[in-house]
């Protein structure tokens, strides 16, 4: 059955308060009468917000059912694929789609083309969308274990106006160092200076010079152990771990102080030299405490391959460059078939 023939309907929730939990219902929901309307209200009266479709298909969320959101998803390629041909008539070519958004390339397209087509998806698919804007380039990321595959969820771009647009990297993550999380926005601060794809190739060894001066100051003993936490999820209780991961290590030594730590939990730690304490728990590290540089260079070389691999740079590349002070130059410039999606072949 089509969803929009269906009792079914689009609405958007204005309000949200939360009340007593003693009461039969959690939130009030107040409906707006806009319409632009990015949520679901069922005929039945119960309301479904839209960002709940990433919990559905959570294994641990208490609402959460795996049908419902594979038939999210199938609602979402079948009114991508109507919305895709609308822009093929139009001239437009589809560069990359997820489940709600999508990117469109043509020549010398003005914006209002762009707002037109929107109208369009509206009136005749009833699919609220609006245009967030154009790029002067954008880099959709590869997967990590394999560098020909993108991934759906994981880019980065600068619009016309010079604001960054980020998903899925380093820098959005709640359990990345701040050393880490430095670095790259650091980076991208040199990479955001690029106009075209051409100009970003052209600025690749400026962003590689200041992830050599972060490698610097690790090796040099000049970072602050605050900026050096890693947070990660327990996937099950310290004792139940066979391997001698550190979020279990940092755990057992929490026990070992009296905490009381469980799977689900979240534990910070930083990585460290002493052998016999690899990661430690920052409420238990001291004066004496000398954290792994090394490990931590292996983490500022993954994050700078999670933006530059379509180009080539993977992580064994980079960390190849810092085995020494000096930093390993790429033999030659190469010519990347980029334009304007930043695509091309590794550094030889």
């Amino acid at each position: 059955m089509n969803l929009l023939d269906s009792d079914i309907g689009f609405v958007a929730v204005k309000e949200v308060e939360q009340i007593e939990s003693s009461s039969p219902f959690v939130y009030c929901f107040e409906i707006s009468d806009d319409e632009n309307f990015p949520a679901f209200f069922t005929g039945s009266g119960g309301v479904l917000v839209h960002n709940s479709f990433g919990y559905l298909g959570f294994k641990n969320a208490r609402f959460g059912k795996i049908d419902a959101h594979i038939a999210t998803c199938a609602f979402s390629r079948k009114s991508l694929r109507e919305a895709a041909t609308l822009a093929e008539a139009r001239g437009f070519t589809l560069v990359h789609g997820i489940v709600d958004s999508f990117w469109l390339r043509k020549q010398e397209a003005t914006r209002s083309e762009y707002e037109d087509l929107c109208k369009e998806i509206r009136d005749k698919l009833r699919l609220p969308i609006s245009f967030e804007g154009v790029y002067r380039w954008i880099v959709f990321l590869s997967s990590k274990t394999d560098s020909k595959v993108g991934v759906l969820n994981r880019y980065y771009g600068i619009f016309e106006d010079g604001k960054l647009k980020v998903r899925g990297i380093d820098l959005r993550r709640h359990d990345t160092p701040d050393i880490v999380r430095q670095c790259q926005s650091k980076m991208l601060e040199i990479l955001m200076k690029a106009r075209d794809s051409n100009e970003f190739r052209l600025l690749i060894p400026s962003a590689l010079r200041v992830l050599e001066k972060f490698v610097g100051l690790l090796r040099d003993g000049n970072v602050p152990l605050e900026d050096l936490v890693i947070v990660r999820n327990l996937s099950k209780n310290p004792d139940e771990y066979t391997h001698q991961v550190p979020q279990a290590i940092a755990a057992r030594h929490l026990v070992a102080q009296g905490g009381s730590v469980h799977a689900g939990q979240q534990v910070s730690y930083i990585l460290t030299r002493d052998q016999t304490r690899t990661a430690l728990p920052p409420e238990i590290v001291d004066e004496g405490t000398v954290y792994d540089s090394e490990r931590y260079v292996d983490l500022l070389c993954s994050s700078a391959a999670n933006l530059l691999l379509p180009l080539g740079y993977d992580t064994k590349y980079l960390r190849s460059m810092f085995k020494k002070t000096e930093m390993k130059r790429p033999a030659a410039s190469q010519e990347f078939s980029i334009t304007p999606f930043l695509r091309g072949n590794r550094p030889e």
